[in-house]
């Protein structure tokens, strides 16, 4: 099924887009060769150039997450959302970032922050399905990815909360909309398992 996107305007380019290529080239380069200061500094001499630049920030942020640097993702993905309200990817990077908290947070028995931000996920990844992806069709399904991660996230936490409809409500969300998912599949499989020795149990049977 199609999905009816946004449009988006695109900013002309800098004056400046010529140099700002040839750091975005040392960045690029930077991920493999260099260290995480000489890739920083790369970034910062591109957006030095040209802080405008909505190329600049996906490509920062995805670096951030690799080095495990949550709160550089987060600035970088939160700039480019606000400088390109209309461009997806910046706003799917604030869902990936969201999903890595979440898990972080059930990974220490913290269900009510994993609650909170596989909920800000969901809502970040679904909006950015609506907006504009430039033909960007791997990071749409990476942003797809992540979605059925958060669903998978936020039925965790439900579960560990107690709040079994909704965690079952989650799962029968995700496989609506991605039918196939093997892991969405395999962990409500498991769910259902873990219910069938509840005394009461506010499921139909399958």
């Amino acid at each position: 099924e199609e999905i009816e996107q946004e449009t988006a305007t695109v900013t002309p380019a800098s004056p400046e887009k010529d140099a700002t290529k040839l750091y975005l080239s040392e960045i690029g380069a930077a991920k493999l060769l260099t260290s995480e200061e000489e890739i920083y500094y790369a970034i910062g001499k591109a957006l030095q150039l040209d802080p405008n630049n909505g190329d600049i920030y996906p490509i920062a942020t995805d670096i951030a997450i690799a080095f495990g640097d949550r709160e550089q993702a987060l600035r970088f993905a939160s700039t480019g959302a606000t400088l390109y309200p209309n461009f997806a990817l910046p706003r799917a990077q604030l869902g990936t970032i969201a999903t890595l908290d979440a898990k972080m947070f059930l990974d220490v028995n913290m269900p009510d922050k994993a609650k909170r931000r596989s909920r800000e996920a969901i809502d970040s990844l679904e909006r950015s399905l609506l907006m504009f992806w430039n033909n960007n069709k791997i990071s749409l399904q990476v942003a797809q990815m992540d979605l059925a991660k958060g669903y998978i996230l936020y039925a965790k936490a439900e579960e560990q909360l107690g709040a079994f409809d909704k965690a079952y409500a989650s799962y029968t969300h995700l496989l609506e909309i991605q039918p196939s998912h093997p892991e969405g599949t395999e962990d409500f499989k498991a769910f259902q398992k873990r219910m069938e020795g509840r005394r009461e149990s506010p499921f139909p049977k399958e």
